[in-house]
């Protein structure tokens, strides 16, 4: 499998200035926050974005404001950080400004920039990786599909996203723990995946947030399963989506033409996201052989996007979704 610098990503096109990039540190933090934490942060950050993109940060100072102060960002202008005290799970992004809960402000605090990174990429309109990372299947049809912690033959093929900040604290090894656990395993591990980089570069030629976000695979979308002639092929949709009972039921069931082509439509809310509406599992029998694969959102996405649709070893949907009975 190629490494994601192998792939090709960046647009030959010319650099632009680089975006600057505002603090608004809450006056609850306990620690002292400096103009050169900030600026290393922002170095730290460049580093990342450097490795696949042509994004680039510029650091324009910051302000302490009030705990209950609120801000609005204009990411096409400049990229606005509001840091507040708390755990790195209550972040997100707020009036298109990034939120980033930390306990200290730090330049070695790796986790403050990765969440930075995260939250920025929603900004892209990239929505949550980490929902794709554990899905059980409790159709109790077998062959069980389960995906545990990212195991599981679903992510054999999808290796790349691991170390993708909108996986959570960017860097997952192949057997489900983190292997970053420091700011200079961040520095050498974390990188932005094929498809993450393929949208940041893409805004980053066009400046436009807009155009990026409408790229995203909406309703309606029909997936083409390729199978063996005459299976029988089950869409099973997700009932409800916590993080570790991801709850399947048979929604559809359609018979493979001769030349085993089984078509469905996606089904559900309009936009294809996150929590219930972000993922089918597939699944075919015939005559005692049967086979069952997942597709998420980011694979649609991907296909939709990007070259060939999508990276080997990233996410991907090749315009056809195969399964091979066993």
């Amino acid at each position: 499998m190629p490494t994601l610098l192998d792939i090709p990503l960046k647009f030959e096109t010319k650099r632009q200035t680089a975006k600057p990039l505002r603090f608004f540190v809450d006056n609850l933090l306990v620690t002292q926050t400096t103009d050169d934490d900030l600026e290393q942060i922002t170095g730290h950050l460049n580093h990342l974005f450097a490795k696949t993109t042509d994004l680039r940060f510029q650091y324009a100072g910051f302000e302490i404001v009030p705990d209950d102060h609120v801000i609005v960002g204009d990411p096409s202008l400049s990229f606005d950080v509001r840091i507040k005290p708390g755990n790195p799970s209550m972040s997100g992004v707020r009036n298109d400004a990034i939120v980033a809960h930390t306990p200290e402000v730090r330049s070695d605090n790796y986790g403050l920039c990765d969440t930075i990174a995260h939250e920025g990429l929603h900004i892209f309109g990239l929505w949550e990786y980490n929902a794709n990372w554990t899905m059980r299947d409790f159709s109790g049809v077998t062959p069980l599909a389960d995906m545990l912690d990212g195991t599981g033959h679903y992510w054999d093929s999808r290796q790349l996203p691991r170390l993708d900040p909108l996986m959570g604290f960017g860097g997952w090894g192949p057997d489900g723990k983190l292997i970053i656990h420091d700011m200079q395993s961040w520095l050498d591990k974390a990188m932005l995946c094929p498809l993450s980089s393929f949208v940041v570069n893409g805004i980053v030629r066009s400046n436009d947030f807009l155009d990026t976000r409408g790229s995203r695979p909406t309703n309606p979308v029909t997936v083409e399963v390729r199978t063996e002639p005459n299976a029988i092929v089950d869409m099973y949709i997700i009932a409800q989506s916590p993080r570790t009972q991801t709850l399947v039921f048979p929604w559809r069931t359609k018979i493979a033409d001769a030349d085993g082509v089984a078509t469905f439509p996606w089904d559900g809310e309009q936009v294809i996201a996150t929590q219930g509406n972000h993922a089918r599992l597939f699944r075919a029998e015939l005559m005692g052989r049967v086979g069952k694969e997942w597709l998420t959102w980011a694979d649609l996405w991907a296909g939709k996007v990007m070259p060939n649709g999508g990276a080997e070893g990233d996410w991907h949907y090749h315009g056809h979704l195969p399964i091979t009975l066993s």
